[in-house]
């Protein structure tokens, strides 16, 4: 015979949701400008340049994984919600909550990465 309900716990949904964090990371991420090529080193310029490359690609994914998280956990407590709230609610605001388009509009990178205006290293 097939299981014909879900059976959740919210609040164990919840309390993992609450723990589910995403890394942290230090400030050495965050590049301030910098004059070190005045001095004419050869190739300095395209040195620094790939340094600053390099760290944009790490800060995006560092901010997509931290926005993952975030997303996950949302998700975690909404279902936490779901199972809580299910019974009493109706097909139309269960439909309205499982088809909700997906966020957007997300930067690429935290804000946290850009060095202040006017800031030398």
């Amino acid at each position: 015979m097939a299981k014909e309900f879900t059976d959740g716990e919210p609040e164990k949904m919840r309390e993992a949701a609450g723990r589910l964090t995403a890394p942290s990371y230090g400030d050495d991420l965050v590049r301030h400008p910098t004059h070190a090529c005045e001095g004419g080193m050869p190739d300095c310029t395209g040195l620094f340049g790939c340094d600053v490359d390099s760290t944009k690609k790490v800060q995006e994914l560092i901010t997509y994984v931290r926005q993952g998280f975030a997303g996950f956990q949302a998700m975690i407590t909404d279902c936490a919600d779901l199972y809580a709230n299910g019974a009493g609610m109706s097909q139309d605001e269960l439909n309205s909550i499982v088809n909700r388009p997906p966020a957007d509009g997300l930067p690429d990178r935290e804000p946290r990465f850009d060095a202040p205006t006017g800031a030398k290293p």
